[in-house]
């Protein structure tokens, strides 16, 4: 899938690089391309990540988590229910209102987890959250 991504939607110095990858492996299947490879790597990780989000996406609920993680911070950065929903729009993030009650969960989360972590339960396992010491 990476190799795809490469190939199609990546940047163009990124497709360069990774033709020139690929005609050098091409010529002799042992050149070492290894500091090539991680350039494009580290070049190309964050818009493989929002590229692979767009894919899941469009393909229902499963990504849901993932795309209100996206959604959680840019909120935090500042974007407004508007921009919420524009990006939505392009299976970038939560629609306002999906984003709002995955946001409750999110904060019980937390709040059970902070509850938990703070407080040494001595042989509390019905809580598998719960830290348990002697």
């Amino acid at each position: 899938m990476f190799e795809s991504f490469l190939t199609t939607h990546a940047s163009y110095t990124v497709r360069r690089q990774w033709s020139s990858v690929r005609r050098k492996l091409h010529d002799d299947e042992s050149a070492d391309v290894k500091c090539e490879m991680a350039s494009i790597v580290k070049s190309a990780r964050n818009s493989f990540y929002f590229y692979v989000l767009a894919a899941l996406g469009s393909r229902g609920t499963a990504a849901n988590r993932q795309l209100f993680y996206l959604s959680l911070v840019m909120r935090h950065k500042g974007l407004s229910r508007s921009g919420l929903q524009l990006l939505c729009g392009m299976n970038m993030g939560l629609p306002p209102r999906s984003f709002d009650p995955e946001l409750r969960v999110h904060e019980e989360e937390c709040m059970q987890n902070r509850r938990c972590f703070s407080k040494v339960h001595v042989g509390d396992i019905s809580n598998p959250l719960c830290v348990v010491s002697d």
